[in-house]
C-alpha cells in the first residue's frame, strides 16, 4: 500500500492474537508499515501489538465497530460474519494453537454444523483460493481465520527478529535496540516517568 493511500487512514492496536486475525478475516488489513511491535513489561514479559487499518479493504467494514463486537457480542447484528468467526473461535478445544489445529478445527466444526463443502483445504497453503471460492461462506471465514491466525503468528515471529523492542513502564514507553543493556533501557524509560 502506498504510502499516499494511508494519509486520514487510522490505525488500531491489540494484543489479542485472535482478535488481530478475526478482524484480518474481516478484510481488515495489517498496517503495512509495521504490522507488529513486540512491547517489553516492566515485569520483563513481552507481548505482540498487532496494528490493522481503519477500515476494510472494500470499505464494508469499520475496524472501531469489529472491536465493538468483540467486547460485546451481543451488539453484532443477527447474521453478521463476525458473529460466526467468534462462535467458531469459541468452540475451540483447548489447546488449539497451532496452523494445523484450527485448520482441523474448522474441519470438525463445519462438519458439525454439515456446513464442510467437499472441496475443503486440507492444507494451509490452499486457503486463499479456498476463501476465493467461498468469500461470504461460514466455511470460507472459518478456514480464512485459520489462515489469519497463522499468519499474525508468523508476524509476531518476524518481529521477534527485529533489534527493536517497545519497553513500557507506568505510562511512559519508549523504543530500544533489544541488546541496549536492561540498566541502560531502564535508566531512559524512568527518564521518561519523571
Amino acid at each position: 500500500m502506498k504510502r499516499s493511500n494511508l494519509i486520514g487512514q487510522r490505525s488500531h492496536a491489540t494484543g489479542d492474537i485472535k482478535l488481530a486475525a478475526t478482524l484480518k478475516t474481516m478484510g481488515i488489513p495489517p498496517h503495512p508499515h509495521r504490522p507488529v511491535d513486540l512491547i517489553l513489561k516492566e515485569d520483563g514479559t513481552q507481548y505482540a501489538s498487532f496494528h490493522l487499518l481503519g477500515k476494510s479493504a472494500d470499505g464494508r467494514y469499520d475496524t472501531s465497530v469489529l472491536m465493538g463486537y468483540w467486547t460485546r457480542p451481543e451488539t453484532a447484528p443477527s447474521g453478521h460474519p463476525m458473529k460466526a468467526v467468534m462462535a467458531f473461535i469459541k468452540d475451540a478445544p483447548p489447546g488449539c494453537c497451532k496452523a494445523t489445529d484450527w485448520l482441523d478445527h474448522a474441519h470438525t466444526w463445519l462438519g458439525r454444523l454439515s456446513q464442510r463443502p467437499p472441496d475443503a483445504p486440507r492444507k494451509i497453503e490452499d486457503i486463499p483460493d479456498f476463501v476465493a471460492r467461498h468469500p461470504d461462506d461460514l466455511a470460507g471465514y472459518a478456514f480464512a481465520f485459520a489462515y489469519n491466525r497463522d499468519a499474525c503468528w508468523l508476524d509476531y515471529l518476524e518481529a521477534a527478529k527485529s533489534p527493536d523492542i517497545l519497553m513500557t513502564k507506568g505510562k511512559a514507553v519508549t523504543k530500544v535496540n533489544s541488546s541496549t543493556p536492561k540498566r541502560i533501557a531502564n535508566e531512559l524509560i524512568s527518564r521518561l516517568n519523571g
